[in-house]
């Protein structure tokens, strides 16, 4: 079974394509998306919080055929 995609993430040894995406640009452990996501959040402007919240959001959804905010928004860690 695939495992729902939660977080649109940088390309690995590339450049981010929006400011929104997550992840370092080398090596790091996907089992850390959510930090990654929370540790961007707090490097947002106040005004930019809910764009980033939405970017994340639509990508999970587009994703996820049938997923809903509130599993996007109750992610489980496995």
């Amino acid at each position: 079974m695939k495992g729902r995609a939660y977080f649109k993430t940088r390309p690995r040894f590339g450049k981010s394509q929006d400011p929104f995406d997550i992840g370092m640009p080398f090596f790091w452990w996907k089992g850390h998306n959510d930090l990654h996501f929370l540790k961007r959040l707090y490097e947002r402007e106040q005004g930019e919080s809910g764009a980033y919240y939405d970017c994340h959001l639509q990508f999970f959804l587009q994703e996820n055929e049938g997923a809903s905010e509130i599993e996007f928004f109750r992610r489980e860690r496995i």
